[in-house]
């Protein structure tokens, strides 16, 4: 019989595959995720499964010991998958709808009222930037929020998502079709998540066909990357709006005494911080909390351990991990953030109740899902297996019983809290085991370090490295707390944030300084990868060097386009397409006053339109550039390819420039520029173009110097060597020759042909060598065998060889 581990995991299996084949499944879901935005995206998952209607959840502990609220008798927790400790787990959360107080007080979820909105848009516009737009409605300024969180840190997830489409409907998309598709579903839905938990309609703003594109998440993967992405930084947004609204009401209090403490554990969250106004966290975007199937950022598998209870391996369990940043990998010290968002966020998804670490520990027996040691009931006593969970009851119960919960409520409000202090040792261990709690963030602090910065500088790098987050944290004493950090300091709390401790930034920069001197900051482990890490750095710094330069050289190609349009003769026909604004039209007839013009939408309609006014508009779409006539050098009289020797300078930078175009472009040519292409003849007998002595090749040479760049420019005054120039005329007569003698169509192999206009001269030239030393032979033979015949024909094959040689020049003198 499968465990209730077993179930669960396929539980999460088949509520995540039917997240997407419905538009109305996915917003389903968001509608639950709203309410439990400080859940990660599996969680939400399962409880999505299992109670669709829960707003807030926590455990029984927390439920008991901080909101003084007990279990109802019967009610049915809803089970979660851990797989933090060693081996993987269940335990369990309860809905507000399942707890009761002695004078049943109802509990009070935070929400806005109309008198808060301003506050609350500004408050999001400091963290998040500005929306572009004033006094307007919340929901409007709510999707801009969503439009900009998402933008500032789809990167990472994006990254992500790339690695696991191939068994998708995305995997026959560009990398930036996916981009798009990927970054406009993520804003819908973080947007629909937003509102609804603000109790906003998203139908509002939304329509319905927007979500559609969420059908192309069809794998377990790909769905599990876009929810993890919409629950990272839809909680991000959320929790500044409640931090806002009860900052809001403490103010209308006028007191900050007895409030109830509200979890500000933002692990995951990269938002700006006050100090720094809209500036962003350096990048970081959410850091490493998006959902990596499994594997830490290193890259190391972290699979759900196996024992007699655990799930078998298939494909779908990856819906029930966790993501990387939720686990705590055993004896890491740098990389991701381990206790980021996963295991120091809360478990009420909406209003602040703190997630316990501890675990329900999975039964012994192979019960099914719904049996009766999964209900809290004072009957419920099991079959009397000892259990090791300390939390289980004597009688037997996986949970406590009601008597048990409200002896546990009095004894909670009974005690007297002890002093909290904060140990040196604990400051340290939290400074070196986590760093700022972003991927590699203890590598930049030491390379900064490294420049001996003043402290000053120092600690304005280390508001911005750490920004706001936080995680929860283990004490050496043994005793379980957090760890937040903000522009003010490094916040240390015990487990209920009853205490607090701030260590200011001036403090903390100062120990780092001296445990970084004392060689103490870094592992063992990490000083081994050291100088991976920097060559890495020094690799990126090029990287992003390249691709500045890149970027300009477009930038400059398109401007010099630009300019080029504002100028330049556009050449057409009837029939050719054109792009006039947004509308493409089919030419129909054009004189000197009008243009006749035809959308292929509507074939039987057509209108006129000034010649003027066509010209104009022409040159403001990019998409009618090949229809821009390139200036050709002006030719001779007679054929089209009669060129002098120096005009066939000219006639080559005609062809460079067109090949620019092209590379700029990053297209291939049209068919007018693969003609202008097919006349580049070399450099065969304009040594002279190459020399700035010669007077009467100043042009020319000038010509050269600014179309080609240095190496360009060598490599092509080294051909005038071994490059032959054969004027049109040569070429002609011996096409004709070669004509008559019946060669009309095959194939010739000439590797070294340039663009082939001049191959067959070669053929023939080479062929009249062989005959010229097939006839010095024959007459050599005769000589020495006194044969008369054979002499005569071996002065005719000599002859012929002269001939056939030197018919360039033979042909020149019979055609004048």
């Amino acid at each position: 019989m499968a465990t209730k581990l077993q179930v669960m995991s396929e539980l999460a299996a088949q509520a995540t595959e039917r997240l997407t084949q419905s538009v109305d499944n996915w917003k389903s879901f968001l509608d639950s995720a709203a309410w439990l935005y400080k859940y990660p995206f599996h969680e939400q998952v399962l409880i999505y499964a299992q109670r669709p209607d829960a707003k807030v959840c926590a455990p029984i502990e927390l439920w008991n010991s901080r909101f003084k609220r007990w279990i109802n008798r019967g009610a049915k927790g809803i089970a979660l998958i851990d797989d933090s400790g060693k081996m993987p787990a269940l335990r369990y959360v309860f809905d507000v709808s399942d707890t009761n107080t002695r004078y049943d007080i109802p509990f009070q979820l935070w929400q806005i009222k109309p008198k808060y909105e301003a506050q609350i848009i500004e408050k999001l516009q400091n963290h998040f930037g500005e929306t572009g737009t004033e006094d307007i409605e919340l929901s409007t300024a709510l999707l801009g929020i969503a439009i900009n969180a998402v933008s500032d840190n789809y990167r990472d997830y994006y990254a992500e998502l790339l690695k696991v489409v191939d068994n998708s409907a995305l995997a026959d998309m560009s990398e930036d079709e996916i981009s798009s598709t990927f970054m406009l579903q993520l804003m819908i839905s973080v947007g629909h998540t937003v509102l609804v938990r603000l109790g906003i309609d998203p139908a509002t703003i939304f329509h319905g066909n927007e979500y559609d594109i969420v059908m192309l998440f069809d794998s377990p993967d790909t769905i599990a990357q876009l929810g993890t992405a919409t629950s990272d930084i839809s909680e991000m947004i959320l929790r500044q709006i409640e931090h806002t609204v009860r900052s809001i009401e403490r103010q209308e209090r006028g007191t900050f005494a007895n409030v109830e403490p509200v979890l500000q554990n933002e692990g995951r969250n990269s938002e700006r911080s006050d100090e720094n106004g809209t500036q962003l966290q350096a990048e970081r975007g959410l850091s490493d909390s998006r959902y990596r199937d499994g594997r830490t950022a290193g890259g190391d598998d972290r699979q759900i351990r196996q024992d007699a209870e655990s799930v078998s391996q298939s494909p779908s369990e990856r819906n029930v991990q966790r993501s990387a940043a939720s686990e705590q990998a055993d004896g890491a010290s740098v990389g991701d953030r381990q206790d980021g968002a996963g295991t120091g966020r809360t478990d009420d998804g909406a209003d602040g109740t703190d997630r316990e670490s501890e675990r329900e520990a999975e039964s012994g027996e192979p019960d099914a899902l719904g049996s009766a040691d999964e209900q809290h009931s004072a009957e419920s006593r099991g079959d009397g297996i000892e259990r090791s969970d300390p939390r289980i009851t004597a009688q037997g119960s996986l949970f406590p019983t009601l008597e048990e919960q409200i002896q546990h409520i009095e004894e909670a409000e009974a005690q007297k809290l002890t002093a909290f202090s904060v140990s040196q040792a604990d400051i340290d261990s939290e400074l070196c085991r986590h760093g700022s709690g972003f991927s590699q963030g203890k590598f930049r602090i030491h390379a900064f370090y490294q420049e001996e910065p003043t402290a000053e500088d120092a600690i304005k790098f280390l508001k911005k490295e750490y920004g706001i987050g936080g995680h929860s944290h283990t004490y050496l004493d043994g005793s379980n707390g957090f760890v937040d950090h903000d522009s003010k300091g490094i916040h240390f709390s015990n487990r209920h944030y009853r205490d607090k401790r701030t260590i200011p930034w001036k403090n903390i920069e100062r120990r780092l300084r001296e445990l970084i001197a004392l060689d103490r900051y870094l592992t063992e482990k990490e000083k081994a990868y050291l100088p991976t890490y920097e060559q890495e750095q020094v690799e990126r710094r090029l990287q992003q060097a390249e691709e500045t330069v890149a970027r300009e050289a477009l930038r400059a190609a398109a401007a010099a386009m630009d300019e080029t349009r504002k100028s330049a003769e556009y050449r057409f026909s009837l029939g050719d397409e054109v792009q006039l604004g947004a509308q493409t039209y089919t030419i129909l007839g054009y004189d000197d006053e009008t243009v006749m013009l035809s959308n292929p939408k509507y074939p039987l309609l057509y209108e006129d339109m000034p010649r003027e006014v066509f010209e104009r508009r022409l040159r403001e779409s990019e998409a009618n550039d090949h229809l821009i006539q390139v200036e050709m050098p002006k030719e001779t009289e007679g054929s089209p390819y009669q060129y002098a020797v120096g005009d066939t300078v000219y006639l080559d930078a005609a062809v460079i420039r067109t090949l620019q175009n092209i590379e700029a472009e990053h297209r291939l040519a049209t068919p007018e520029e693969q003609e202008i292409l097919s006349h580049y003849v070399g450099w065969g007998g304009c040594a002279d173009a190459f020399d700035e002595t010669k007077e009467n090749w100043r042009a020319e040479y000038a010509e050269l110097k600014g179309l080609l760049t240095e190496e360009e420019y060598e490599s092509a005054r080294s051909s005038t060597l071994n490059a032959y120039y054969t004027s049109p005329t040569v070429i002609k007569a011996i096409y004709k020759c070669i004509e008559d003698m019946g060669f009309t169509t095959g194939n010739v192999l000439e590797p070294a042909c340039g663009v082939g206009n001049f191959f067959i001269f070669g053929l023939i030239r080479a062929i009249g060598m062989i005959l010229l030393a097939f006839g010095i032979v024959q007459v050599g033979l005769s000589l020495k065998s006194h044969d008369p015949s054979q002499r005569a024909n071996g002065f005719l094959t000599l002859a012929g060889g002269i001939i056939i040689t030197f018919a360039k020049e033979i042909l020149g003198l019979i055609t004048g």
